[in-house]
């Protein structure tokens, strides 16, 4: 095997082929162990578990993969070892990167679109500068909502943006309330000069999770205010009339920081100024009843019901009941 080169390549230059031969200058961001229950092949209750990172190059945070280390059978141990080796802040020298094939496209919300398994990828710590704050360090998406108008499937993105506004709650089936939230950041529509306002439509339980508390938190505290707010893991769909923005299983949010925030904080005030007339927003036009509860709803006869009825067409016993294969008219 080759050795690596001593100076780094950028992350965006991952690919099957270099990821053998070079080394990639990162930090760790949004460390955590995520557990799901599942049915296996055999029809057993399974748990699964999985320790998650995002990679994100040292030298530009807009470029960030997935990675991740699967529990294999019932030991646990490389799991937690791994949680406690990758913390979010410190900076490796990744190298003999290990790519996980058969990923789907339109799950990754990360800039590059690549899982990296964490098993077998080599990891050098790496000392970060006196002024370093490792700590605060995240990745920043680049996604805008102006590239939102351009999404032709449905795909999973992070966005950096201002909470124009929070809806009052309505029903959003049993025990769940939604509500919309108007995302806008300075980006405007092609051909016009409209800026472009995403809605994103929130679905919480009638007691929200600590997950979902935290995200109501977030955005009431950034409401109409230049604090901005990144998402990540939003879900894009587009529909026959608009748009359906929502969050996706891998949804977070953090308090922005870097170029595209700063931005934000200059151009708030210019953006809360243009009026309505001025702005065009992606949604879906045609939203009755979003995620109907159908477990509240009466059934409904179906063709299936009335099957019965064809076996005995005439009401006479002796033709309904009885077959007349091979008789002659009239024969008893």
């Amino acid at each position: 095997m080759a050795t690596p080169p001593s100076k780094p390549l950028s992350l965006a230059e991952l690919n099957q082929r270099s990821a053998r031969l070079a080394a990639f200058d990162i930090f760790i961001f949004h460390p955590r162990i995520e557990e799901w229950n599942y049915i296996d092949k055999s029809n057993n209750n399974k748990k699964g578990l999985a320790f998650r990172c995002f990679i994100v190059s040292a030298t530009q945070r807009t470029q960030y993969a997935a990675a991740e280390l699967s529990m294999r059978g019932n030991n646990r141990k490389p799991i937690d070892d791994a949680h406690a080796k990758f913390k979010e802040g410190p900076h490796f020298r990744m190298s003999s990167t290990r790519i996980k094939g058969n990923v789907k496209q339109e799950f990754l919300h990360t800039t590059i679109k690549l899982v990296i398994e964490l098993s077998g990828t080599k990891f050098d710590p790496i000392l970060q500068k006196a002024n370093s704050d490792g700590a605060h360090l995240a990745a920043e998406p680049v996604m805008t909502n102006a590239k939102c108008n351009t999404l032709v499937s449905p795909q999973r993105f992070d966005l950096t943006c201002l909470i124009e506004s929070i809806s009052d709650t309505r029903p959003g089936g049993a025990n769940r309330d939604v509500r919309d939230v108007i995302l806008v950041d300075g980006s405007k529509e092609k051909g016009s000069d409209k800026i472009v306002e995403v809605k994103l439509s929130y679905f919480i339980n009638t007691n929200p999770t600590k997950m979902e508390a935290a995200f109501l938190d977030a955005i009431t505290k950034a409401n109409g205010t230049e604090r901005a707010i990144s998402m990540f893991g939003i879900q894009g769909k587009p529909t026959d009339d608009g748009y359906i923005f929502s969050p996706s299983k891998d949804f977070f949010v953090i308090e922005a920081s870097g170029t595209k925030a700063n931005d934000l904080i200059a151009i708030h005030q210019e953006v809360a100024r243009i009026p309505q007339t001025d702005r065009v927003r992606l949604e879906s036009t045609f939203t009755p009843q979003e995620r109907k509860d159908w477990t509240l709803e009466h059934g409904i006869q179906i063709f299936s019901i009335h099957l019965q009825d064809l076996l005995h067409p005439t009401d006479l016993p002796e033709i309904d009941e009885t077959s007349t294969s091979g008789k002659s008219i009239g024969q008893r």
